[in-house]
């Protein structure tokens, strides 16, 4: 794998869809293994400056929060934020890796978002 330098964020080069995605998960892992209990999504952050930090050219595409089917009055119960990972495969082809970031509410009843955990699921 080699990560060229391209504008504003290196390029990663030269490597599979699944090899990135496993490097990505190695170094998210142990943000996403414990709770939070913020109010500026602070594990979120972590997650996207960890992108940052391994040079890859990554962006959101959407962002919503999950409520209740039956009931909209309700608050919300998780966050979940879209992005995609653009990056040169080992074909030298361009290739994207399309994910999902969910802050799960653990917290109360009235407020479940006041702790959160975090999953992120690319494919």
């Amino acid at each position: 794998m080699k990560i060229i330098q391209t504008s504003k964020y290196a390029q990663i080069t030269g490597t599979s869809k699944a090899s990135l995605k496993r490097k990505i998960y190695k170094i998210i892992t142990p943000i996403t293994q414990r709770i939070y209990s913020d109010e500026s999504w602070q594990g979120v952050s972590r997650v996207w400056k960890a992108f940052d930090e391994l040079g890859l050219d990554w962006n959101m595409t959407d962002a919503y929060y999950g409520t209740e089917k039956y009931d909209k009055t309700m608050p919300p119960k998780s966050k979940t934020w879209k992005f995609e990972i653009n990056f040169i495969n080992e074909r030298n082809r361009q290739n994207i890796i399309y994910g999902t970031l969910t802050a799960h509410g653990s917290g109360t009843v009235d407020d479940p978002l006041s702790s959160y955990d975090i999953t992120v699921n690319m494919g």
